[in-house]
Order: structure tokens, then C-alpha cells, then sequence
């Protein structure tokens, strides 16, 4: 990691120094007949001259056009950001052998484990690299059962926390403020849903962007005279807040009200979309938001220190005074029935479990007893094994990270040490560990791995 960081920066010196002497670069097209990620400037390869080209467009804004934007969102999270730089970057220098999103899974030797990447119709919209568990948020991230509306522990709360959430990240950081603040839950739902192919919604986006248009929202929000703090929450889409964002805030009279805005991405921050949401809200009390791009435990205290500061500014302003609930129920995971124990040799692990009809099936399975699986590497990112019976799925669009533990169509278990993206089902996470760790464990080669419940 550290090399990793000196080559980019290095390369970013680069960058300027050529800017600085040379003006600008010569931005090659890219063929529109297919497009392959990574390539920017269309010469059938990925090399630094595309890493570098991401790279200007994330840093200077270089326009782009419509196939090298889609080449160069190798993270799959509708904008240009660093991160995207950076993975082109380590695919050149061959540190990484397929993208987080890809259109064609590049390795051939894995006949078993190959077409979660060879579909055309990818799901890509991420709000971030997604998504790390913390103590306060109940799995799965994105539940299609979530109300509308959901009650606050404090029936006669005065906050209410609105999200658009297209993969889950944002909810969760609207969960977690909501398990701090006491606030009520609101769900803002698209009248039609954003689809899962990948040009189709940059397609939708643009005119979304280029008309100012108002996509309309589906569940009205009946009480909002109810709150005197709201917080906006929403995924960066393109460096802005989805316009559905919007429609919401043009919506609704928050004159006396204070709105709070909070956003997840990769990499662009919250500046563009503070200073729009400020400009919609005329008069209104608009507090600093904040950025994150996951729900990792740095974000958790940034969160911690951002909802705090709030709280003190919002006491200053209107007097109005909100605790911080007792979250020692939530802190508690590690109870029975709720964990479940990894062993690789002699190391054990303890993985958290999520909330659905595949999980429950695992444990039923594990009573009969512990299940060793013969798991393989597959994309230097995951372990993969066959569990030899099937489960039901409840996939959902997911960035992986380090520790999670995934089902991959009702027949596989999955051990990821490093990031991908694809439409999966959450069986839980394995906390506070790193991908080194993980790997010192795990090895590059094939290895035992025995599940079982705690």
C-alpha cells in the first residue's frame, strides 16, 4: 500500500509537471463500438497514459466524452474520483487483474466462478466503496421490506433523517444517525427506479442533469411540519446530489426548520452539493455536511465527532436538545445465534451475521454441524468454495471489502479479502480485520476452510 501511494504520487507529480511545460495532454478518442474499461484513450490496453488520463479528469476536471466516462468509472460509482485513477493505475502495473466493475472477467481458468463478470447489463451505481459493518447498523444494508417511515425510539421525535439510497450505503449511514439521534426513518422512493444496466442509467442521469429535471418521488411525506431538524442524505452522483434530491427539498416547507445534509462517494466531497442544497433553501438553516465514502470504523468517529458538532450548533441556535441513545443493545452483536466461527487451521475467526432467509438456512445446515469447504482464489480479491447443497438467495448490489462473507448463487460460499462488486447475498462480516490478515491466513492457493456456529 505504501509503494502504492508513492507510485501515485509520483505519477501525480508527473501529471503536473507535463501540464506545467506542455499545457495539456493530447486526449485520445475512444472507439464507441464496445467499451473496455481502463482504456481510455482507446488503444486496446491499460497502461499509465490511461491511468494518467483518469487522473487529470478526476483532479482538473477534464471533459471527458461519453465512452471515456464510462471507461473510466472502473469503480462503478457514476463519477470520476481518484479511486478510479488509482485502480487503473494498479491494473497497469498488473497489482490488480479485474476491475471492481467489469465487463469481461479477464481471468479464464476459473470455469466455475467466471460470469459474475461477464454479464453487459452491469448494476454499478454504488455510492461508495461499500461497505464496512459497524456495531450500529443491522445487515442486510439494503432491505426490501424498509418502510417508508420508519419510528424513531423516540415516538415524539423532532428529527427526521431523509435518504435516497440506491445500493445501500447511504441507508446505513442514515440508520447509524438514526441510532444516535433518536429520528425518524424516511425512505425517499423514485416514482420509477433507476435500472440496474449501467449505460441506461448514465443515460438517465444526464438528462437528468442536462433538463434539471425533477424526478418525481413516490411516498409523499405527510407530516413535515412534525421536525424542526431534517437531515438530507443521498449518494454523489457525477460530483452533484441526484436530482430526486431535488425534488424533495422543493417539496416541502422547511422554513423554521434546520437541514442537515449528509452524502457517501468514492471520492468526490460534499462541496458542489452543500453550496446547491443552501442555494434550494433560501433562509433556511443549512448546517455543514459531511462526506464519507463507507461505513468503516474511522467514519463511524467522524460521524460520531460531525452528528456532536451538530448537536452543539443546533442547542446554540434553537435551544433544542438532542441526546445520544444508549446504543449497548446494538453494541452487543456477539450473542448467540448471531455469530458464526471461521477456522483456517489454527486461526479462528468470528464472523457477525446478517438478517435474512439464507442466513437462517446456513444455521440450520451448521446444527447438523461444522462444514469444511475446500475454498479457492478466484480475481486476487476472494475465496470461493462450493457448499455442496443449495440456500435461498437474497441477493442485493454489493461492493465487497475485506471480511465479508458472501453467498454467490445459493451454492457458494465466498471469503473476500479485497473489493468487488456484483449482485450478491450477505451472510456477514468478519470485523476489524485486514486484508493482509486475511491473506496471511488464507494463502494465494487452495485452502481448507471449516464454518460453524459459535
Amino acid at each position: 500500500m505504501k509503494d502504492l501511494k508513492k507510485i501515485t504520487g509520483i505519477l501525480i507529480a508527473v501529471l503536473f509537471c507535463l501540464i506545467v511545460h506542455n499545457g495539456v495532454f493530447n486526449i485520445f478518442s475512444v472507439a464507441d463500438e464496445r467499451i473496455v474499461y481502463g482504456d481510455i484513450d482507446g488503444d486496446n490496453k491499460v497502461d499509465i497514459q490511461d491511468a494518467t488520463l483518469v487522473l487529470r479528469a478526476a483532479l482538473l476536471m477534464d471533459d471527458l466524452n461519453e465512452a471515456s466516462i464510462v471507461a473510466a468509472d472502473v469503480d462503478g460509482d457514476l463519477e470520476i474520483s481518484l479511486n478510479d485513477a488509482q485502480l487503473v493505475l494498479k491494473y497497469a502495473l498488473n497489482i490488480i487483474n479485474v476491475f471492481p466493475v467489469n465487463e469481461t472477467d479477464k481471468l479464464t481458468n476459473q470455469p466455475n466462478h467466471t460470469d459474475k463478470l461477464q454479464s453487459t447489463d452491469i448494476p454499478i451505481i454504488t455510492e461508495s466503496s461499500e461497505q464496512t459493518s459497524s456495531p450500529f447498523i443491522t445487515y442486510p444494508s439494503e432491505r426490501t421490506d424498509l418502510p417508508n417511515v420508519t419510528n424513531s425510539p423516540n415516538e415524539q421525535s423532532n428529527i427526521l433523517i431523509a435518504y435516497f439510497s440506491k445500493t445501500g450505503t447511504t441507508q446505513s449511514m442514515a440508520e447509524f444517525i438514526q441510532q444516535d439521534t433518536g429520528g425518524t426513518l424516511y425512505k425517499i422512493q423514485p416514482v420509477e427506479d433507476y435500472p440496474q444496466s449501467y449505460q441506461e442509467t448514465v443515460d438517465i442521469v444526464r438528462v437528468e442533469r442536462e433538463t434539471d429535471s425533477r424526478p418525481k418521488i413516490l411516498n409523499k411525506l405527510e407530516n413535515i411540519e412534525d421536525y424542526d431538524v431534517v437531515f438530507v442524505g443521498f449518494p454523489i452522483w457525477f460530483g452533484d446530489e441526484p436530482r430526486i434530491i431535488r425534488t424533495f427539498l422543493e417539496s416541502y416547507d422547511f422554513n423554521g426548520k434546520i437541514v442537515i445534509p449528509f452524502c457517501t462517494s468514492g471520492g468526490s466531497g460534499i462541496g458542489s452539493a452543500q453550496v446547491n442544497i443552501e442555494n434550494l433553501l433560501k433562509g433556511i438553516d443549512v448546517l455543514e455536511g459531511i462526506r464519507i465514502s463507507n461505513m468503516s470504523q474511522s467514519s463511524i468517529e467522524s460521524i460520531n465527532k460531525w452528528l456532536s458538532e451538530c448537536k452543539d450548533e443546533i442547542s446554540n441556535m434553537s435551544g433544542l436538545d438532542i441526546p445520544s441513545y444508549n446504543k449497548e443493545e446494538d453494541e452487543n452483536k456477539v450473542q448467540d445465534g448471531k455469530t458464526m466461527k471461521i477456522k483456517v487451521g489454527e486461526k479462528e475467526f468470528t464472523a457477525v451475521l446478517a438478517e435474512n432467509s439464507s442466513v437462517e438456512a446456513l444455521k440450520k445446515l451448521l446444527a447438523e454441524g461444522e462444514l469444511t469447504i475446500n475454498m479457492k482464489d478466484y480475481g486476487n480479491f476472494e475465496k470461493v468454495g462450493s457448499i455442496g447443497t443449495s440456500l435461498p438467495t437474497n441477493d442485493e448490489h454489493i461492493v465487497t471489502e475485506p471480511g465479508d462473507i458472501i453467498l454467490y448463487q445459493g451454492k457458494s460460499l465466498v471469503i473476500y479479502y479485497d473489493i468487488n462488486t456484483w449482485n450478491f447475498t450477505r451472510i456477514g462480516k468478519i470485523e476489524d480485520v485486514t486484508r493482509e490478515e486475511l491473506l496471511s491466513v488464507l494463502g494465494q492457493s487452495n485452502v481448507n476452510v471449516t464454518f460453524s456456529l459459535q
